[in-house]
């Protein structure tokens, strides 16, 4: 007897085999530095909307958007539905797979880039990370020039 494997999970689990192999020296392109690449904390799933069965990737500590430090980013891995090509879908939740959103951010590669496919989680998550880490020192910043404010109004009012 012989148990057979979809295509598309054989696609995704190669694509996560190059991105372990990524992730062990973490790209010196983007400007994250090694403690910042070790909180992300990356957990893998399974992914099915019935005609592509997959992985997902959940990237806690990686904003979807810069603005919601709350939100976390999901890679979702296969084989493309009607063709041989994989699919990463790039989504903010894992528990609202099933929701048409998660095509509107669909990047594809040809048959056997693994490690191109790869290569884009790692630099789409820097890019996240750095938005995110950018985002908080302005927000830092206005803040700290808000307090400053405010203690000169209060120094003048004495």
């Amino acid at each position: 007897m012989k148990i057979r494997t979809h295509s598309s999970l054989l696609v995704a689990q190669a694509v996560v085999a190059h991105l372990q192999t990524l992730l062990e020296y973490p790209p010196h392109t983007s400007k994250l530095t090694d403690q910042q690449w070790d909180e992300v904390d990356l957990s893998i799933g399974s992914f099915q909307n019935c005609r592509e069965q997959g992985l997902t990737i959940s990237a806690y500590g990686v904003p979807y958007e810069a603005e919601n430090s709350w939100s976390s980013t999901c890679y979702f891995i296969a084989e493309h539905r009607s063709s041989d090509v994989i699919v990463v879908y790039v989504y903010h939740d894992v528990i609202n797979a099933s929701d048409d959103g998660i095509y509107n951010d669909m990047h594809t590669f040809g048959y056997g880039q693994y490690n191109d496919a790869a290569r884009f989680i790692v630099q789409d998550i820097a890019q996240r990370l750095e938005k995110s880490i950018a985002h908080e020192a302005r927000q830092e910043t206005q803040q700290q020039a808000k307090d400053a404010q405010d203690d000169e109004i209060r120094d003048l009012m004495r």
